[in-house]
């Protein structure tokens, strides 16, 4: 085994280590997504030629995700003081006042006119009674409704196909590869985050999800007009 292979199996070490001490539903989240992320391509070659195999390790995983999924549920109702830290109360509350907004007006929302903090009711968080909804894409219904929430997925999916194309179609040198990867990553992984947590409406944490998300955007066009230029 070669010092290379050596350094990759350490920092993927600690980047588990890192992401189990945290101790926090975000950070398992995003662990998770970037480790199936990563396994895809240690398994891709291997799937590709062999169905069964392939049918195999997705009905694994899918059974793997319902015992995970069933455990937590289980510690969940019997023992919550066991689960990462977060108010699992305080998020019902505001996912239910979110969600209740946005079928008061489910075609546009509010139209931006309300207050991105929700009021809590016999609770508080730090002192305050007023928090913001903890799920960005019920944000995104509660105030923007289904045109706005339409919008923005379409326009993630089509930048993510965009990328999907241009991995498969073009002859991509294998930092380029890296680097593109790498983006979708990130973007993916703020994305999912963004169901359970309000890292978009977090002016530090979202512009780094933005700027991401525009780099990836002009960097596929710009691999895809280069690639054009270097096989015309």
């Amino acid at each position: 085994m070669t010092q290379h292979f050596w350094v990759k199996t350490l920092l993927l070490v600690l980047m588990i280590a890192i992401g189990i001490i945290s101790f926090k539903f975000t950070a398992f989240i995003v662990l998770a997504i970037t480790l199936v992320y990563l396994s895809s391509f240690y398994t891709h070659k291997i799937l590709v030629f062999n169905n069964v195999l392939r049918y195999t390790i997705y009905y694994l995983l899918f059974i793997g995700l319902l015992l995970v999924l069933s455990f937590v549920v289980y510690i969940f109702i019997n023992s919550e003081e066991m689960l990462p830290t977060g108010s699992s109360s305080v998020r019902f509350q505001t996912y239910e006042y979110a969600f209740n907004n946005f079928l008061e007006s489910p075609v546009w929302g509010d139209l931006f006119t309300g207050s991105a903090l929700v009021p809590l009711y016999g609770l508080t968080v730090l002192n305050n009674n007023h928090v913001v909804t903890h799920s960005d894409f019920l944000d995104i219904l509660s105030h923007g409704g289904l045109i706005l929430f339409a919008c923005f997925i379409i326009s993630i999916v089509m930048i993510l196909l965009n990328v999907r194309k241009v991995i498969k179609a073009a002859k991509l040198e294998k930092i380029e590869t890296i680097q593109l990867h790498s983006l979708v990553l990130f973007v993916i992984s703020g994305l999912v985050v963004a169901v359970f947590n309000a890292p978009l409406l977090m002016l530090p944490i979202g512009i780094w999800f933005w700027v991401l998300l525009g780099i990836l955007s002009a960097y596929t066009v710009w691999l895809t007009s280069s690639k054009k230029e270097a096989y015309i």
